[in-house]
């Protein structure tokens, strides 16, 4: 099975894919976001075969499960492998990611499948993908409370 990745990705890859790779895929739901793992096992030609990553019928029962790689592409035509510097072998990737397993459920936006693969590859659980939600939320929060700030300033003053 070919993993049909982004030509973006491919430009940059010896196509194939390593074990303890990051990979991610593009889940285009009513709010198109990017789910990640860790690639645990790949076939003799560098085609992933298994993924670490959360997974369940739905996000309340989501945890840290090792799928086929199918399972984890889920339909998904866009698949990328991300670029992160490991401070870790692959096999310690792989192992901290099986650490892991059985894990329960996402927990937005601090316990995310991204903050889940960057601490399998370098200790530091972080998700560029859940900061901006945050600045987006900050931003349109914010900017509604000093709306409302204001209108009440200028109904006071009256």
């Amino acid at each position: 099975t070919h993993t049909h990745l982004h030509p973006r990705m491919m430009a940059d890859m010896v196509h194939t894919i390593d074990m303890g790779a990051l990979i991610r895929v593009k889940r285009e739901t009513p709010i198109s976001y990017w789910h990640s793992g860790i690639v645990s096992e790949v076939d003799d030609h560098g085609e992933p075969l298994k993924i670490i990553h959360y997974h369940g019928n739905s996000k309340a029962d989501s945890k840290v499960q090792e799928t086929p790689f199918e399972v984890f592409k889920s339909g998904s035509t866009r698949v990328e492998i991300v670029p992160e510097v490991p401070l870790f072998t692959p096999e310690e990737v792989v192992a901290r990611a099986r650490s892991q397993i059985g894990r329960p459920r996402h927990l937005l936006p601090h316990r995310s499948c991204e903050h889940f693969a960057l601490w399998c590859l370098t200790a530091f659980s972080q998700s560029h993908q859940s900061r901006q939600i945050e600045y987006s939320y900050s931003f349109i929060f914010g900017g509604l409370l000093f709306t409302v700030l204001g209108i009440a300033v200028v109904m006071l003053s009256r």
